[in-house]
């Protein structure tokens, strides 16, 4: 043994000493097994460095002013791998240079475990060129050669220690030491978490494949890997599957380059599906154990559940065509072990299936990000069309969304999960009249009518009354209309709904028109049918415009006939007679009647050029109004010279300011009870100041109702229609339950309170119904607004369908509607509503709904929510009544905004689900149907091209009546030059 000294270069903060070590030298009688520490004084064999070509550095005779003391390097790349024998491997690649290179030629890298406090085995470093950091570091020897890249082999082990690299230049070629120079790397970030994911899961009804990936270095020597179902519902253990090899996984490598196992972590596993897979929430545990039979020393990842929330909705269906198109999604994680999708269309009427198909799923990125629980979310939705089904009108329908284990039939032959989706009833109808126009006796309409009762009565007829007696019928070829099918996709066949069709008048009054339009089962027209009665006493008064201007023409065309004639007779006297003083007399009586008759053909011109000059600016002025109406948005509200008249503004600021209040106290406290009574206090005062400002605003000692009006006395209110009796309408029928005072819920804080609740099958009234109900209130407030000064309302189909949603509206939102009331005027349009708040007039269910006037009959009171016609005009007679007769009485208006608002344009009534009779008020900027003003302009284009058309026809009678005159002057100077020549015999 003996001793050597050398010096090692070692870092203080950033400067690099030297210190004096003393090596003792063995010889070769050392254990192969024996562990060599860094910086440590114990020898090292040969077979402790694993074998590599050449670690010697070349002599640097080029580097001037070498720094000999200079020692930089970094670690440029590290990652860890497993080799097939399943060990770990560390690829590591960097640079390292030092000043002392030429005298320390030898270059090693050690790998030093910080955790145990050794170092856990050294290599030999092959020198790699490194250009970039000799043009950084050129007065340091070999920073040319100063580079590394190397895998190294450490213990499986190690991996969850805190690992560091060692680069060293040795004066040893044998084992690293002697004198030397070292460069701490680290500690090494390790990733030491359990990583994994389940890529996917796929069946075909009988095997259930799972696969993903499972990483952890806490693997470690842990080589056996198992897939486990595990019932969670059941809490056991359902089976297990090893995994026989890892299959590669270079994008998870990529993705941890410091977990060992990554490059082989992926599996790919099938597990035969019994019962319990269909019926449990099922959970699969990746394991890594050294257990064969995968028990043992394990390390698990268990990934999130399958829970199976059945969630589904229908979009939308679509009957237009006559096929019915379904559209839709159905999310389950049930899927993964059902994944055959159908759909069923079901009868509920017969309770009987319809059509069912195998219906694949498509994308529903939507639907995913909504239930990101559900694994299977994103590829969901469907659309699909079922074509020649057997439909039934008045028959309810479901649309029934299945997932199942077979493949064949629709499903139910295997283990199955149903999702249940509401078609509806197929009840609907709707029709409209684009336009009417009348020839002489010819009476041209076209629109278009489409109705679910097609579907068993496919007969399309236009049947024409006056005065009630049929004059006419046509059966309809229905086209085409793109357009209705787009605004009523949901009715059956509406895109065929078109129809054009001419009837001939017997007589040329137009007087009392009435057309039904009508789909039967009997190709004669008759049968069963179902019927849409039309008015048409609103015939354009461009076609009587249109009469007129013929017997105009008519006229002109007598008098030219009449002058023509009087030419005839002075011309035969121009050839016959020979007295000339009588053939120029009568000639000049000819003369004289031809100017007369151009005269009036003249004046004709006039009048007809003026009725063109005037449909011209009608028209300008109706297509103005329509571009406004579709462009210019105005405000909701009254009279704009009284501001205070609706209570919008200050009503929902109050409001808005009460509800915060009140959020920040307990329910049920006192403090909520005191906030509650300023709230009321604050309302009243709000609506007494609205009440004065309405009667001061409004009511005067002239503002009277037109004399001889239904309503100017009780003795002549209502007057029962016996007809009338027989015909029942549906409306709303709420029951009641009770809050509970100790209810959280409850928004009168303590105390009893009944509470509505209002039937599913709540749908208000139909639509013909609610026409017919709107008609008769307009019958009765229009004269009233027209001696206010104010425009008559209308209605329209826009007006009907934006009620009726906004009462289904109201079913949805049951006892929470009146604290929602903003949000159904914001979303369906209307500006407000007219309802009495003390189960009067209005109430068709509370007490005595029939109350006012002396010849009310209360033999027909509602039952189970159907009500006769006869007392649905009853009600809304009385309640008018009540508006108009108390409100000037007393000097209160109450909320008949219909009298008194110069902003409403259209009305609409409809029940409520609380049994509560309302009127919707739409103004042109919150109700966009402007079918009424469309209809107009086209009316006006008509008059104007009957009025030009006429205009034409005038024209022409004044150029004959011009050639009859000059026919005739001519003939008078051919008689007057006649009498003056000699050789004439006269």
């Amino acid at each position: 043994m003996e001793n050597k000294q050398h010096f090692k270069m070692y870092k203080s903060g950033k400067l690099w000493t030297t210190a004096l070590i003393t090596t003792v030298l063995f010889g070769a009688a050392i254990m192969q097994n024996e562990t060599v520490h860094a910086d440590a004084t114990v020898p090292v064999t040969t077979s402790q460095v694993a074998a590599a070509t050449s670690n010697q550095v070349p002599q640097d005779t080029t580097t001037q002013n070498n720094q000999v003391n200079a020692n930089q390097g970094n670690l440029d790349h590290y990652a860890l791998t497993e080799n097939q024998s399943g060990q770990t491997q560390l690829q590591a690649s960097g640079w390292h240079a030092t000043g002392q290179s030429n005298q320390d030629a030898y270059r090693y890298l050690l790998v030093f475990d910080n955790s145990q406090g050794r170092e856990i085995t050294r290599q030999r470093l092959t020198p790699q060129q490194r250009p970039d950091v000799h043009q950084v570091y050129q007065n340091i020897d070999n920073s040319l050669n100063s580079g590394f890249n190397t895998t190294i082999t450490i213990p499986n082990s190690a991996v969850s220690d805190s690992l560091s690299l060692i680069s060293r230049y040795s004066s040893d070629p044998v084992g690293g030491e002697g004198n030397h120079v070292d460069y701490w790397f680290g500690p090494l970030t390790i990733d030491h978490s359990n990583r994994a994911n389940l890529d996917g899961l796929s069946s075909d009804g009988r095997t259930l494949t799972v696969s993903g990936w499972h990483a952890t270095n806490q693997a470690g020597s842990r080589s056996h890997h198992y897939i486990i179902a595990f019932d969670q519902t059941q809490g056991h253990e359902l089976a297990r599957a090893e995994v026989k090899a890892g299959q590669a996984r270079p994008d998870v490598a990529q993705a941890f380059s410091t977990i060992a196992n990554a490059g082989r972590s992926g599996f790919s596993v099938q597990f035969a599906l019994t019962q319990p897979y269909f019926n449990d929430n099922i959970q699969f545990v990746s394991r890594w154990t050294d257990d064969p039979a995968g028990n043992g020393n394990a390390v698990d990842y268990w990934f999130n559940p399958i829970t199976k929330v059945n969630r589904a909705n229908l979009d939308g269906y679509n009957l237009s065509s006559g096929a019915l198109r379904v559209a839709g999604w159905h999310a389950d994680d049930i899927s993964l072990m059902e994944p055959n999708h159908f759909l069923i269309v079901v009868d509920n009427t017969t309770k009987s299936q319809v059509a069912a198909a195998k219906v694949g799923l498509k994308k529903s990125t939507d639907v995913a990000k909504v239930f990101n629980d559900t694994k299977t979310a994103g590829q969901s939705r469907f659309n699909y069309v079922f074509s020649n089904l057997n439909l039934v009108n008045g028959h309810d329908y479901s649309l029934v969304s299945r997932y199942s284990s077979s493949n064949t039939g629709n499903g139910g032959s295997g283990a199955y999960t149903d999702s249940w989706l509401h078609i509806g009833t197929l009840n609907q109808a709707a029709s409209f009249i684009d336009g009417a126009q009348v020839d002489h006796r010819a009476l041209w309409v076209s629109g278009w009518m489409a109705n679910d009762q097609s579907l068993t009565k496919p007969y399309a007829y236009a049947i024409l009354l006056q005065n009630g007696r049929e004059i006419g019928r046509q059966q309809l070829r229905l086209s085409e209309r793109d357009d209705v099918a787009q605004a009523m996709p949901q009715i059956y066949r509406s895109q065929f709904s078109g129809f054009n069709t001419t009837f001939t008048l017997p007589s040329d009054s137009l007087a009392n028109l009435q057309l039904v339009l009508r789909f039967t089962d009997d190709p004669a027209g008759n049968g069963h049918s179902a019927d849409c009665w039309v008015s048409l006493r609103q015939t354009t008064s461009a076609a009587q415009t249109l009469q007129r201007a013929l017997a105009d023409k008519a006229s002109a065309d007598n008098a030219v006939k009449n002058a023509q004639a009087d030419l005839n007779t002075a011309q035969q006297a121009v050839d016959n007679l020979h007295d000339g003083g009588v053939a120029i007399q009568q000639a000049a009586n000819k003369v004289t009647a031809a100017q007369s008759a151009k005269t009036s053909a003249d004046n004709d011109v006039n009048a007809k050029q003026s009725a063109v000059n005037t449909a011209q600016n009608k028209l300008n002025k109706d297509q103005a109004a329509l571009v406004a109406a579709s462009t210019d948005v105005k405000p909701n509200g009254d009279d704009s010279t009284n501001g205070n008249l609706r209570l919008d503004d200050q009503f929902n600021n109050l409001r808005e300011k009460w509800q915060k209040k009140y959020r920040s106290v307990p329910i049920g406290s006192k403090e909520a009870g005191q906030i509650a009574d300023e709230w009321d206090d604050a309302k009243s005062k709000l609506m007494d100041q609205w009440n004065k400002n309405v009667t001061n605003h409004y009511l005067n000692d002239d503002d009277v109702i037109p004399a001889g009006h239904t309503l100017t006395s009780l003795s002549d209110s209502y007057q029962s229609d016996p007809a009338l009796r027989r015909q029942l309408v549906k409306v709303g029928y709420p029951a009641y339950d009770t809050y509970d005072p100790a209810d959280p819920n409850n928004p009168l804080h303590g105390k009893w309170i009944k509470r509505q609740v209002y039937p599913a099958d709540n749908r208000g009234l139909s639509f013909n119904a609610s026409v017919n109900a709107t008609n008769y209130l307009l019958e009765l407030i229009n004269p009233i607004r027209q001696v206010r000064g104010l425009a008559p309302l209308i209605t329209d189909s826009q007006a009907i369908r934006n009620a009726a949603q906004a009462v289904t509206a109201m079913a949805a939102l049951h006892d929470n509607f009146v604290y929602t009331y903003d949000g159904i005027q914001k979303q369906y349009g209307f500006m407000s509503f007219d309802t009495d708040a003390d189960n009067n007039s209005w109430d068709l269910q509370g007490y005595n709904p029939l109350g006012y006037g002396s010849k009310v009959d209360n033999n027909s009171l509602p039952n189970h929510g159907w009500i006769s016609v006869d007392n649905l005009h009853r009600a809304i007679f009385n309640h008018t009544y009540k508006e108009v007769i108390q409100g000037q009485s007393d000097g209160l208006i109450g909320d008949a905004n219909f009298l008194l608002d110069r902003n409403v344009q259209s009305l609409a009534v409809q029940v409520g689900p609380d049994g509560h009779l309302y009127s919707f008020l739409f103004n042109p900027a919150s109700h966009t149907d402007t079918t009424a003003l469309q209809q107009t302009v086209s009316a006006s284009k008509q008059a104007l091209s009957q009025a030009q058309a006429a205009l034409t026809q005038a024209k022409a009678t004044q150029s004959q009546a011009n050639t009859v005159l000059q026919q005739a002057q001519t003939a008078y100077n051919t008689l007057t030059n006649g009498a003056k020549d000699p050789a004439k015999p006269y």
